[in-house]
């Protein structure tokens, strides 16, 4: 069945735009300046500023099936894996903020049936059904298990398969917006080997712009916070054929992060493609269906399938 356009997009705009006002709200807060870079990357009050959790489950669609991935002993990550086609390969996301795991059931049917990818979709703390708090740091720090774990399970998932034959092609990295953080820092790593490519979707570059943004005063720890965070530095680091999307009208990460980021990756010396849909903004990317999974599809089939 043919998914309409418009319907890809729905629980992303509704989600976003409740985080939109409350971030207008929040830029009237008074600000505390941590004591030292610990205290800033673990402190509620900041993460309170940059999160926008959810709590909630629902039950997997027909061949879907859920996860908890273990990170401490006291804290688990939520995983939902939308395994459509064995044969497939399957994209890793890390998703944007005020989106949850459950809001990719729709979603999903739109990676299967217009780029042909199976869909692994992971919460943070305090998203969907994950236990704990997010904070700086666990954005970064959670990706590493989050990732070994989902090799783990493809791993176990084609051995139950039996016929090399019937092994999948290498799965892809995703980041969307703040997702763009953990997908970068995977990208940068010695975990980079395990995947075909990287895709991101209103990813930002440079995180110094960000924490203006959201009028957070890093005081002597920025300079730390941007080298810790900021995607642009981290590509330049990665051996991963790149797409990246953002939206020309995106006024909450400008598609100047996409130029930079897109830089940094031919500083990397990696094949990168720049997709700039112009009518679209931050959270509308697939309204545009035809060019948003277009380009994906075409990304798959020469550096996944090719």
């Amino acid at each position: 069945m043919f998914i309409s356009r418009s319907a890809f997009c729905r629980p992303f705009l509704k989600r976003l735009v409740v985080c939109f006002v409350l971030l207008s709200m929040q830029q009237c807060k008074p600000r505390e300046v941590a004591a030292d870079l610990d205290s800033f990357l673990d402190s509620p009050q900041i993460a309170s500023e940059v999160y926008f959790p959810r709590q909630v489950r629902n039950e997997p669609p027909p061949g879907a099936i859920d996860y908890n991935i273990p990170i401490t002993d006291d804290v688990s990550l939520g995983a939902r894996w939308y395994l459509s086609d064995a044969s497939l390969p399957t994209v890793l996301i890390f998703h944007g903020n005020g989106e949850t795991v459950p809001d990719y059931n729709f979603v999903a049917r739109g990676f299967l049936e217009l780029a042909k990818l199976n869909v692994f979709v992971v919460d943070y703390r305090g998203y969907g059904w994950s236990t704990g708090r997010p904070t700086l740091r666990s954005l970064i720090e959670d990706a590493r298990p989050v990732v070994r774990f989902f090799l783990r399970t493809l791993e176990e998932e084609t051995a139950r398969l039996g016929s090399d034959a019937a092994r999948p092609p290498r799965p892809i990295l995703f980041g969307r917006s703040l997702g763009s953080a953990p997908a970068s820092e995977i990208a940068a790593s010695e975990l980079a080997a395990n995947f075909s490519g990287l895709i991101l979707d209103s990813g930002f570059s440079d995180v110094g712009l960000l924490l203006q943004l959201f009028r957070i005063d890093a005081g002597e720890f920025e300079p730390r916070v941007i080298e810790m965070f900021s995607n642009e530095n981290k590509l330049r680091q990665s051996p991963l054929p790149a797409l990246v999307i953002h939206g020309e009208k995106d006024h909450l990460i400008p598609a100047e992060h996409a130029r930079r980021n897109h830089a940094s990756l031919k500083e990397a010396g990696v094949e990168a493609e720049l997709l700039l849909i112009p009518e679209a903004g931050h959270n509308d990317l697939m309204l545009e269906a035809d060019t948003y999974f277009g380009a994906i599809e075409r990304f798959v089939r020469r550096f996944v399938r090719g």
